[in-house]
């Protein structure tokens, strides 16, 4: 790894200046080439015969055509929690009251959890003993911009994806540098090697070598009683659970009569049943309560470590914790216990399900918990998908990969490994999932990230305004594509939040004020709804004389879904003044101008 590169902050790799819309469409070419060279492919749902007709109907993976840029510091932070969470999965594992005791409420209103903790129920009922455990994981995190922290958003112990997909990735955008890194002025060696795929699979062979069997099978099975599992007359030694985290996965009790019979079975489980309910929403929000971790873990260092990436957590029996996060929904994120994406309820439609749950009574709120919701940072990339490259706003996410076996020997000796730590970073935009992989940043001081000098993070030849004046543009879009917020919490408030004094500012600004702002202030209405309301019928979104209420709110943040349309991008141009200079009315080095 190189260790001369400056220090800069989240998103795309500090350039010397903006790639050419040509150099651009070239190298989003050469990148889908690549893909179908290399299997960096996945089913293409347009063609009917896809998954049906080997070789047919196939698409490259949508990714983004550079890596994304982290601090070094932060990129070495998640791959220490690594190891810790392994561990950690491990013994909270092994204590059954712990795990029954915590999701006992949740499985009374979720028929899901409430079936997989029968199941596990069952395995304590037998004093069933798993001697040979195996965790394949991905920890999920963000670079907070409001704390400038690295927070853990989810901790996956059941078929975490993307480890083979990850891996090209990293190869690709390597290659691509390797071909382009001149005119990008960017180093193919600070992007990290990402080995997830192959250490996967080296830590499944090795638990079917720890087993000792000679084949491997995939049919209809049945367990002996000495616990030995079958299929087709031979011997088991692993299973791989590529599916069974959603209900979907059990459409009738056939699957559930197989999960329990694998469960009951001697193989090694990847994961077992009590592995899968570590991994659970509830077992995370638990984990995070005071005392918690010191029941599992001794190491005061480690426990320091795993408390620093934690969001804040809250369960919904707790009244006062409900009632700010229906005043204050933009500073929340509602999960139900489900897994695979897609579940999350944000803003508005956070408000109404917890006053309709509340209505309701009764424990259906303990099919949720509540999580302080992370803001990274939104910055533009370079976005391909179905061969066609786009330039976009996209935040990112870290998936950090940990493999872990653990064997307990016949005379009573342990022996525990980490196999591997790897990650896959997954660009999201929309609702689309875009592979990308990181590019490291060497920051001795990561604490002043989001303060850096201009000077430290441009190419020669470059002025320092470009830099300025793309980060303000990418800050501006952040703050105004996003429902409004507020603080953000890290332990449940014992007070409601305090708000900006509203009548003071009024005093202030009375005579500058136009009417609509000043009927917006006696309704007392925040500065950042304003801005957004000015925004909003700029954009042409609402129609000038229509009150900005919770619906035109709602369709004023839809239009932030996809990609700003280059009208859309010029009105942000104008009312933050980007130039490229004095009097010129073109955009910074044409980036934001349609591609012909």
């Amino acid at each position: 790894m190189s260790t001369a590169a400056p220090p800069a902050g989240e998103g795309n790799p500090p350039l010397t200046g903006a790639p050419s819309a040509a150099v651009v469409e070239e190298m989003a070419r050469e990148a889908a080439a690549w893909c179908a060279l290399h299997g960096l492919v996945v089913g293409d749902r347009a063609d009917q015969r896809s998954g049906t007709v080997p070789g047919v109907g196939l698409v490259h993976a949508p990714f983004s055509l550079l890596p994304a840029n982290l601090p070094e510091s932060f990129w070495r932070q998640a791959c220490e929690l690594a190891p810790i969470f392994n561990e950690l999965v491990d013994r909270v594992s092994l204590d059954g009251k712990f795990l029954q005791d915590s999701l006992s409420k949740t499985s009374q209103v979720d028929d899901f959890t409430s079936r997989l903790l029968e199941i596990h129920m069952k395995m304590m009922a037998i004093n069933k003993e798993e001697n040979i455990r195996l965790g394949l994981h991905r920890s999920d995190y963000m670079l907070d911009s409001e704390t400038n922290s690295l927070l853990q958003i989810e901790l996956n112990t059941i078929s975490a994806s993307f480890p083979g997909l990850g891996s090209l990735v990293s190869e690709l955008h390597r290659t691509l540098i390797n071909h382009y890194g001149n005119l990008l002025s960017l180093d193919p060696r600070r992007v990290p090697a990402n080995v997830a795929s192959s250490q996967f699979a080296e830590a499944l062979a090795r638990a079917w070598a720890e087993f000792n069997v000679d084949s491997a099978v995939e049919a209809e099975g049945q367990v002996l009683p000495d616990g030995t599992l079958l299929v087709d007359g031979r011997k088991v030694a692993v299973v791989y659970y590529r599916a069974g985290y959603t209900p979907n996965d059990y459409p009738s009790e056939a699957e559930w009569s197989a999960r329990l019979l694998m469960e009951q079975s001697s193989a090694v489980k990847c994961p077992s049943i009590s592995y899968h309910l570590v991994g659970t929403k509830k077992i995370q929000q638990e984990l995070a309560k005071p005392n918690v971790l010191e029941r599992f873990l001794e190491n005061k260092e480690d426990i320091a470590k795993l408390r620093k990436c934690f969001a804040g957590l809250w369960s919904l029996d707790d009244a006062e914790i409900i009632k700010t996060a229906i005043e204050k929904p933009e500073l929340f994120v509602l999960k139900p216990q489900r897994e695979g994406g897609g579940n999350n309820i944000y803003g508005l439609d956070l408000r109404g399900t917890l006053i309709k749950l509340q209505k309701e009574g009764g424990d259906a709120l303990a099919a949720y918990i509540l999580m302080q919701r992370i803001f990274p940072k939104a910055f533009l990339a370079y976005l391909v998908r179905g061969g066609v490259c786009h330039e976009g706003l996209a935040i990112s996410e870290l998936g950090i990969y940990g493999a872990y076996l653990r064997h307990i020997m016949q005379q009573g000796r342990e022996q525990g490994n980490d196999l591997s730590t790897d990650r896959n970073e997954e660009q999201r935009q929309a609702a689309l999932a875009m592979l990308r992989e990181t590019y490291e940043d060497v920051d001795e001081e990561p604490e002043v990230l989001n303060e850096t000098d201009p000077a430290m993070v441009v190419g020669q030849g470059t002025p320092p305004l470009v830099v300025e004046e793309q980060d303000k543009l990418q800050n501006f879009i952040h703050s105004m594509s996003a429902p409004v917020q507020g603080s953000i919490l890290n332990s449940p408030p014992s007070v409601r939040p305090a708000t900006r004094d509203v009548a003071s500012a009024r005093q202030q600004e009375e005579k500058r004020r136009s009417k609509r702002l000043e009927q917006a202030h006696r309704a007392d209405k925040p500065a950042m709804v304003l801005a957004q309301e000015v925004l909003a019928k700029k954009l042409g979104t609402i129609p000038e004389e229509k009150e900005f209420d919770e619906e035109a709110c709602k369709e004023y943040l839809r239009t932030f879904d996809n990609p700003l349309t280059p009208e859309a991008i010029k009105v942000v141009n104008r009312l933050i003044h980007i130039t490229a200079g004095k009097g010129s009315k073109k955009t910074i080095k044409g980036r934001y101008k349609k591609k012909e």
